[in-house]
């Protein structure tokens, strides 16, 4: 399920890039008039809404549609700039959208590009470990984290999928990958079926995980002593049976605040 983005992660997310409501407009092929019900009313379709998410949530898309801009909406040193800064950071439409606001979805904390790479780093130090197993980790390091110290460490969002927690952007590991040359997403084939592993080359050094506060490191260390030799399925029964799961329903976003009781 994709989340609704409100008017005000739109205007925030065009301000950002020094984006006019019309070259916007042009970019994604909408009418001024259409594009401006976005901005000011929220007034949009699913499909419009979908279209939002793609290039607000993966600075790649938008990026392909800059470079291809036939058109000609932006003029050459614009167009070089924005893309310059989205190479730089394809955590860049991450941040603006949802970092602007910390909330109950957020673990009341901003959200960190730079530490969910390096929380990553840490949890692949042994080696290569399912995709999915990974983005579970983070979920239980986020909300243990939260339970003990009410904030959250990374700031992702997570969402309850009939799988269990993940978190709300599906693209997020690829788009770490694209920044951080380290993190490598390979296929491998286990017992005749696909899978996806996530493995880097890089040990982050504790001189790298100085962004962490003493109780982050704490909390990484005992999920990934406690969590990390378990299977996916075993850290998602864990994660299930944390006080306060079961008040969140499939495709809901999860709400911190329900951990306050534990």
């Amino acid at each position: 399920m994709i989340p609704s983005i409100s008017p005000e992660e739109i205007k925030a997310f065009r301000k950002m890039l020094d984006l006019t409501q019309v070259e916007f407009a042009e970019l994604l092929g909408l009418s001024k008039v259409t594009y401006s019900k976005f901005e000011q009313h929220g007034q949009k379709t699913k499909a419009h809404n979908t279209l939002f998410w793609l290039v607000m949530y993966d600075a790649s898309n938008l990026r392909s549609i800059i470079e291809k801009d036939v058109t000609n909406v932006l003029e050459k040193e614009k167009k070089e700039k924005i893309i310059e800064i989205l190479k730089k950071s394809p955590f860049f439409s991450l941040k603006t959208t949802c970092a602007c606001e910390m909330n109950e979805h957020t673990g009341y904390t901003k959200i960190s590009p730079d530490k969910i790479i390096r929380a990553i780093l840490f949890f692949t130090i042994n080696g290569a470990i399912p995709k999915n197993k990974l983005l579970r980790l983070l979920c239980m390091a986020d909300i243990l984290h939260y339970i003990r110290y009410k904030t959250s460490i990374t700031g992702l969002t997570y969402r309850q999928y009939d799988i269990g927690p993940l978190p709300t952007y599906s693209q997020l590991l690829d788009m770490v990958s694209n920044v951080e040359p380290n993190i490598i997403i390979e296929g491998k084939f286990i017992d005749g079926n696909s899978q996806q592993y996530v493995t880097s080359n890089q040990n982050p050094g504790m001189d790298n995980m100085g962004m962490f506060t003493f109780n982050e490191l704490s909390i990484l260390f005992e999920v990934s002593q406690i969590y990390g030799e378990l299977s996916e399925e075993e850290i998602n029964i864990a994660l299930c049976a944390i006080p306060g799961m079961n008040e969140i329903t499939i495709g809901e976003t999860i709400d911190f605040s329900v951990f306050n009781k534990s």
